[in-house]
C-alpha cells in the first residue's frame, strides 16, 4: 500500500482528471448527437458564443490559453 501512494504524483492525478474531462466532454458530444434530449452539440454552443464581439475575444482566449499550455512546452 505504501509503494502505490508513493508512486501518485501531481503530474498522474492532473492526467487523469484531464483524461476525465476529456472523456466527459466526449459523453455529451455523443448525447447531444444521437438523442433527443436537448443538449446542445459543441458546434452549436460555439456558434451561440462567438455571435457577440465578446464571445469571439472569450474563444480567442481560451484558444490562447490552450495553446499555451500544451502546445509550447
Amino acid at each position: 500500500m505504501a509503494v502505490l501512494v508513493e508512486m501518485v504524483t501531481t503530474a498522474s492525478i492532473g492526467i487523469v482528471a484531464w483524461c476525465v474531462l476529456g472523456l466527459v466532454a466526449v459523453g455529451l458530444e455523443f448525447l447531444a448527437r444521437f438523442t433527443k434530449n436537448g443538449f446542445l452539440t459543441t458546434g452549436q454552443v460555439l456558434h451561440y458564443v462567438m455571435r457577440s464581439t465578446v464571445g469571439r475575444w472569450v474563444v480567442l482566449l481560451g484558444w490562447m490559453w490552450v495553446g499555451w499550455h500544451f502546445f509550447v512546452r
